[in-house]
């Protein structure tokens, strides 16, 4: 399953990095890019890859972002606030067209939260004030309504699923700016789905749709794991499920099942995989597809089969060299620390420093940047989506274009022997938010392997990262000449 795995996880570089410098995409492309993300954030948070892949595959990742979240696109969540008046006449086709937008729009704030993306911006904001009070109050009306009608119902349903997903998503994120907005709105959200849950046509539904009885049956162990309340597997019709045979449904409904019950899950997909799937992939929607890759991602995480070798991550923007750049213009006589003789003393000093001390002491080092942005980097507090430990703009002389200086710190508190390979990883991280506008500095008390050089060296070769390093004795000799020791 692995090997199938990574050949197809290929072809879809193929196919959908190339969308990237497309100007006009299409309602279903947006909607197909969107799953395509989520397909590849769980990847980056399933899967071991060496440092660079896994930085080459977050800055696909927020690539993709950028060209979804944007304004335009968005446009302050228009489509929950119209949604009442599209429900009102109770059109099926102007409810399967609201709908449609209303998913994509969730599914993009979905993607800004799972990512740390939610800043409070005004499209955030609207997200959960429109979602209330434009959405909610949609599907509140329509359940009231005095009708029964599958093609009414279901799409909106299924919405609702979605956006209590979305919520339940914020919920369990470290985000609090919307909490209380959040919480409220997640507890409307049951009743409604309470209300709907009552209509025949969904009574139905849930009995003959896997994919949709299962996305239901997700969504309420979630909301009853986040209420500290248990969650009674016998809802689950496993038995009924393993003799499901749409291709398409059980496909969709297999991403709910791996959360539901992932035992059942394990065993079931594994058979499905050779009988239903790996001879059919090809002639699945590309949607349909996607949504397969991310069902054997969780089967292999489960698995615990994570380790992917063997894979080419499309390099797709060009880096240039900065030869401009030099360290002697941003580090006080760095170009003459050969000329110091540091002591034991001096050593042992320096490597008693914690995180913050040696951010300060290399931050009074600095030239040529303002003096309160480095006051400001060299105290920020650690935070789960951090870039780098320090974030300073430069720029090229004569140039209006920023670039910025990213430094990865360790100090001697943080580690005891010498640098290895695998903290490669945060050296390279910046580039997955800068690109080519990140100029790495690792700063480290300690001094490194030959693995964690090499694994420099190749970075810098192959893709043109721009790293550099000040670390053990240069980095003790820098502070000195500057009398920080």
């Amino acid at each position: 399953m692995k090997d199938f795995f990574i050949q197809s996880l290929q072809q879809t570089f193929t196919k959908y990095v190339p969308m990237l410098s497309e100007s006009n995409l299409s309602s279903y492309d947006v909607k197909v890019l969107s799953e395509y993300s989520f397909l590849l954030q769980d990847i980056i948070n399933s899967f071991e890859f060496e440092s660079y892949e896994k930085a080459l595959l977050e800055r696909l990742f927020i690539k993709f972002n950028n060209i979804l979240y944007t304004g335009e696109r968005i446009f302050y969540y228009s489509s929950f606030y119209y949604l009442p008046r599209k429900f009102a006449s109770v059109d099926v086709d102007e409810i399967s067209k609201a709908t449609f937008k209303v998913n994509i729009d969730i599914n993009i704030m979905r993607l800004q939260i799972i990512s740390g993306g939610v800043t409070g911006s005004s499209e955030d904001e609207y997200f959960f004030s429109r979602g209330q009070n434009g959405l909610l109050r949609a599907m509140q009306d329509l359940a009231k309504k005095d009708v029964d009608d599958t093609e009414v119902f279901v799409p909106a349903f299924y919405t609702l699923l979605n956006y209590h997903q979305a919520i339940m998503e914020y919920l369990e994120s470290d985000n609090k700016l919307y909490l209380n907005e959040a919480e409220r709105i997640i507890e409307e959200t049951n009743k409604i789905i309470n209300e709907f849950s009552l209509k025949q046509t969904i009574k139905d539904k849930l009995v003959s749709d896997y994919q949709i009885s299962f996305f239901l049956e997700n969504e309420v162990k979630r909301f009853k794991s986040w209420k500290n309340q248990n969650y009674n597997l016998n809802r689950i019709d496993v038995e009924g499920f393993k003799e499901y045979k749409n291709v398409s449904k059980k496909n969709w409904a297999f991403l709910s099942f791996s959360n539901i019950d992932s035992n059942n899950f394990i065993a079931q997909f594994k058979d499905d995989f050779s009988t239903m799937y790996e001879y059919r992939y090809n002639k699945l929607k590309a949607i349909e597809q996607i949504i397969f890759l991310r069902n054997i991602v969780k089967w292999l995480y489960l698995e615990q089969n994570t380790y992917i070798t063997d894979i080419s991550i499309p390099v797709f923007e060009k880096f240039n060299d900065k030869h401009w750049f030099e360290l002697s213009n941003y580090f006080n006589g760095y170009e003459k620390i050969s000329n110091v003789t540091i002591s034991d003393d001096d050593r042992e000093k320096v490597e008693q420093w914690d995180d913050y001390e040696l951010r300060s002491k290399v931050g009074n080092t600095i030239i040529n940047i303002d003096r309160a942005i480095i006051d400001k980097e060299s105290v920020k507090p650690h935070g789960v989506f951090e870039i780098s430990d320090m974030e300073l703009p430069i720029k090229i002389k004569g140039s209006f274009y920023n670039y910025y200086l990213c430094m990865p710190f360790k100090s001697g508190r943080e580690i005891k022997g010498k640098v290895k390979e695998d903290i490669t990883y945060q050296v390279f991280r910046p580039f997955t938010y800068f690109g080519e506008k990140a100029i790495v500095v690792f700063v480290s008390v300690k001094e490194a392997t030959e693995p964690f050089y090499n694994a420099i060296k190749r970075a810098k070769t192959n893709l043109n990262w721009e790293v550099h390093s000040l670390i053990g004795e240069n980095l003790i000799k820098l502070l000195k000449y500057n009398k920080q020791i």
